[in-house]
């Protein structure tokens, strides 16, 4: 019975908390148009394991890419 009601706690808390977040309004943050003229060379984002050496140039835009994987 313990089982039960910890279960049915569990996952009162669970919908409630999805609930809340789905009825969140979220707002823009971007306040003007995009100007590709302004953009930025972020440092430091190449893994060591990426060189010039290895580096073959742009790409086919069309090219369909496998394994790719993004960590924000």
């Amino acid at each position: 019975m313990h089982c039960l009601i910890r279960s049915f706690t569990f996952f009162l808390t669970l919908s409630l908390s999805l609930s809340a977040f789905s009825q969140t309004k979220t707002s823009s943050r971007i306040t003007r148009a995009i100007d590709e003229r302004e953009t930025v060379l972020l440092q430091g984002n190449l893994r060591p394991q990426v060189r010039a050496a290895v580096d073959q140039g742009r790409m086919n835009g069309g090219q369909r890419l496998q394994g790719v994987s993004m960590v924000f």
